[in-house]
C-alpha cells in the first residue's frame, strides 16, 4: 500500500509537467488583423473658466487606423494642446544642433532635418554656421595692400629769409668793415608746378580690427626769376625739397546711417625741410658775386586724421569723401647766409634753435571702385596744405603753402 502512494504521486507529477511544457509550446492567442487593439489617447485638457465647475477629464478610446484619429503636427492634435506624445518629442535633443545648416534641410545620416533657423539663408552657411557679412563697421578683409597717391601742386613759399647782422642770434665773420645795422632781404622765384608722390605700404588686421601703414611723401620744386640785391639786378633760382614719413594705425569704417562712415588715423610723423633762394649779380655781362640764404627744418611728433565718407550710390561704386589732417613736427632749425657781392661780403650761420611746425591738410573729392574689382579704388579731388614757421628765425619767417590736385589709387591684396 505504501508502494501504491509512492507510484501515484510520480505519476501525478509527471502528467503535471507535460501539461505545464505544452502550455509554455503553445502559440499566443493574438487578435485577428481585422481587429486591432485600442489605441488610448488622452483628451485636451478642458480650459478652466472662473466660476464654471470642471470635471475630471474622461479617456476617449479610439480604434487604432481609424478615420477619426487627431492628427498629430507641430501645433498638436488639431489646433488643441498638445499632448503627451508631442511633449515628449519636443523633450528630445536637437540633433541639428551641432551640424552646418544648409539653406532648406540637413542630411544627418541618411535623415534629411529642415533648416531650424528661421531668416538665415543658405548663403550665410556655405562652409559652416558663421556668418558671411562681419558687424556692422567692421571690415572682413585682411593681408597687405599698397596705396600710390600724386599730388600735382605748385609750391608757394610765403615770407622772406632776412637778416640783420647787428642784431642776435647771428655769428658775424665779417671780411671787412663794420656790419651796417640794415636788414638783408634775400629775393626769392615762384616755385614750379611738380607732382609729389606718396607711397603707402601697409597691413590689415584680421578680423576688421584695423591696419597699421608706414607711407613716405616727397616734394622737390624750383624756379628762376629776375630781382635785385642790394639793388643790383640779379637772376634768383629758388629751391625747396620736402620729405614727410609717418607711421600710423588706421581705424575700421564706422557706419553712421546707411551710406554715412567715418575713421581716423593716429601715428607719429618724422619731417625734413629744406628751402633756398640763390642770387647772383651781372653788370655788363660780367657776374658780380652771388648771395644766398638756406633754411633747415627737421624734427618729429604726433600725427592725427580723419576720413568720412558718403555713398552716392547703393552699391558704394561712388563715394563723396573728405579727410583732414594736423599734424606737428617738433625739432631743429637753422638758417645760413652768404654773400661775396662787393660792397660788404659776409657768412653767417645761425646754428640751432628749437622750432616747431604745425601742419595741416585739407582733401576732397570723389572716389570710384569698380564693381568687378572690390579690393581697388580711385580717388580725385583738391588738396590743402600748410606748414607754419618753417623759416620763423631771427628776422626770418617763412609758411610753405600747398594747393593742387590729389589723385590716389589703392590695391588690396
Amino acid at each position: 500500500m505504501r508502494n501504491f502512494g509512492k507510484n501515484l504521486s510520480g505519476v501525478l507529477m509527471l502528467a503535471f509537467g507535460l501539461v505545464q511544457s505544452q502550455a509554455q509550446d503553445a502559440p499566443l492567442d493574438f487578435p485577428p488583423p481585422s481587429a486591432p487593439p485600442p489605441l488610448v489617447v488622452p483628451p485636451a485638457l478642458p480650459n478652466v473658466v472662473p466660476g464654471q465647475a470642471s470635471g475630471p477629464p474622461s479617456v476617449v478610446v479610439v480604434p487604432q487606423g481609424s478615420p477619426q484619429t487627431p492628427p498629430i503636427g507641430p501645433q498638436g492634435n488639431s489646433g488643441q494642446q498638445p499632448g503627451a506624445i508631442e511633449g515628449i518629442l519636443k523633450r528630445l535633443p536637437d540633433p541639428t544642433a551641432s551640424y552646418p545648416l544648409s539653406p532648406d534641410r540637413t542630411d544627418i545620416g541618411g535623415l534629411y532635418v529642415p533648416n531650424l533657423l528661421p531668416g538665415i539663408t543658405g548663403g550665410e552657411f556655405r562652409e559652416g554656421a558663421g556668418p558671411a557679412k562681419p558687424p556692422e563697421g567692421i571690415e572682413d578683409k585682411d593681408g597687405f595692400y599698397f596705396s600710390q597717391d600724386l599730388l600735382i601742386v605748385q609750391p608757394n613759399f610765403q615770407g622772406t629769409l632776412q637778416l640783420n647782422l647787428q642784431q642776435a642770434p647771428w655769428n658775424v665773420i665779417p671780411q671787412s668793415k663794420p656790419a651796417p645795422n640794415f636788414n638783408f632781404v634775400f629775393p626769392k622765384a615762384s616755385l614750379e608746378w611738380v607732382v609729389s608722390p606718396t607711397f603707402d605700404f601697409g597691413y590689415r588686421l584680421p578680423g576688421g580690427q584695423g591696419e597699421f601703414a608706414l607711407n613716405y611723401q616727397f616734394l622737390v620744386s624750383q624756379g628762376s626769376a629776375n630781382g635785385t640785391f642790394l639793388n643790383i639786378p640779379s637772376t634768383v633760382k629758388s629751391r625747396i625739397s620736402q620729405n614727410e614719413v609717418d607711421l600710423l594705425y588706421r581705424s575700421p569704417w564706422k557706419k553712421f546711417g546707411p551710406r554715412a562712415s567715418l575713421n581716423y588715423e593716429i601715428g607719429a610723423k618724422l619731417g625734413f625741410f629744406y628751402y633756398d633762394t640763390v642770387a647772383t649779380t651781372s653788370v655788363a655781362g660780367g657776374s658780380l658775386g652771388q648771395a644766398s640764404a638756406s633754411n633747415y627744418s627737421y624734427g618729429g611728433g604726433p600725427r592725427f586724421r580723419y576720413d568720412g565718407e558718403y555713398a552716392l550710390t547703393e552699391d558704394r561704386s561712388w563715394v563723396f569723401w573728405h579727410g583732414a589732417e594736423i599734424s606737428a613736427v617738433m625739432g631743429q632749425i637753422q638758417e645760413s647766409f652768404s654773400n661775396t657781392i662787393p660792397g660788404y661780403p659776409f657768412t653767417v650761420n645761425s646754428g640751432q634753435s628749437t622750432n616747431t611746425v604745425p601742419i595741416m591738410k585739407i582733401q576732397t573729392g570723389i572716389q570710384w571702385a569698380p564693381k568687378m574689382m572690390d579690393q581697388f579704388f580711385i580717388r580725385t579731388g583738391l588738396e590743402w596744405d600748410q606748414y607754419w614757421n618753417l623759416g620763423n628765425i631771427g628776422q626770418s619767417s617763412g609758411t610753405l603753402q600747398n594747393i593742387g590736385l590729389f589723385l590716389q589709387g589703392r590695391y588690396d591684396f
